[in-house]
């Protein structure tokens, strides 16, 4: 038979779980909300982006390489996970001179972007640029194992070769 005071402690345990089930909901549902405002953080991001590396694009394509840096400056800023900022602005870098950064910039970009032919095929011509020969064939010997008929690079690695 069951007692009044079996009841009374089942009635509490079953509170005790339901408030326990209630808390777990509500840290789950907490943490979902996180992430989906983490989520729309990083869309604005995007979105607020655009504009900024179109400026850099229409900049570099018009030959005004100092004003591209400065447009893919902003944007990586704004959205510092955009890897084709760091590829354009590379680019630029590259036209005014800038070894250092342009190398800094495309490093990244294939950190993260292995798989760019063309990517490292711009490393390796600065690397060459710099006089680090042996990175410069490394690179592009890295592009003829993926890409064996790839005329640029072959024509680069036999002049770096013909150069010792």
């Amino acid at each position: 038979m069951v007692t009044n005071v079996t009841l009374v402690l089942r009635f509490q345990q079953e509170q005790r779980n339901h408030l326990m089930l209630a808390k777990e909901k509500k840290k789950r549902i907490s943490s979902e909300k996180k992430q989906a405002y983490a989520q729309i953080a990083q869309w604005q991001a995007e979105l607020q982006a655009v504009p900024l590396f179109e400026k850099g694009l229409t900049c570099l394509q018009e030959e005004k390489y100092q004003e591209s840096v400065s447009w893919f400056d902003q944007a990586a800023k704004t959205d510092p996970d955009n890897l084709n900022i760091y590829y354009f602005r590379s680019q630029s870098h590259i036209k005014l001179g800038n070894q250092k950064k342009s190398l800094e910039d495309i490093s990244n970009y294939l950190d993260q972007t292995p798989s760019s032919i063309y990517g490292f095929l711009f490393r390796a011509g600065i690397y060459n640029s710099l006089g680090k020969k042996n990175l410069a064939e490394k690179d592009l010997k890295h592009i003829l194992e993926q890409e064996p008929n790839l005329k640029k690079a072959q024509k680069l690695l036999q002049q770096l070769e013909n150069i010792e």
